[in-house]
């Protein structure tokens, strides 16, 4: 876990609490007041979910069917930081520019042609918007990253 938190704050994370077993924040002002590294660490031990938010990150959001682990080879491609959730997975960039995420969306789906993604994410995070990351975990199903979030966040 430490080795995990170490990176979020590399990558300066906005880390926030979330409700057990949920995806809502504790506080109603969550986005003013990210947690710190220690707090994240307590946070996480007693039991809570954590998210990142959004601010200059672009997250796509797909929900996929079909078992992540099976075609595990078929994400690497996309050269960034990847994490699964319970119903499947997201996509983390960042952009040179600031762009809408309808903008980026359609930079993203220029970039990435060849790699068999027939549709837009059905959501993309992108300023004073959150994701739960590793090791939040939804009805005991937990939120991983692949390769344990070695590599960087690429940058279109």
């Amino acid at each position: 876990m430490n080795k995990l938190l170490s990176r979020y704050f590399q990558e300066n994370f906005f880390i926030i609490p979330i409700r057990k077993n949920d995806k809502r924040p504790i506080y109603k002002q969550w986005n003013e007041f990210p947690l710190s590294y220690m707090e994240t660490r307590q946070w996480i031990i007693d039991g809570y979910n954590i998210a990142v938010v959004a601010k200059d990150l672009y997250i796509l959001d797909y929900d996929r069917k079909e078992s992540v682990k099976e075609k595990i080879d078929w994400y690497r491609p996309f050269g960034t930081i990847t994490q699964f959730s319970p119903h499947g997975y997201h996509l983390f960039f960042k952009s040179k520019e600031d762009l809408s995420p309808e903008e980026f969306v359609k930079l993203f789906l220029f970039m990435f042609p060849r790699h068999g993604i027939m549709k837009e994410p059905e959501t993309v995070r992108h300023g004073d918007m959150y994701c739960l990351i590793a090791p939040s975990k939804i009805d005991g199903k937990s939120y991983w990253w692949l390769d344990d979030m070695k590599g960087e966040i690429l940058t279109l």
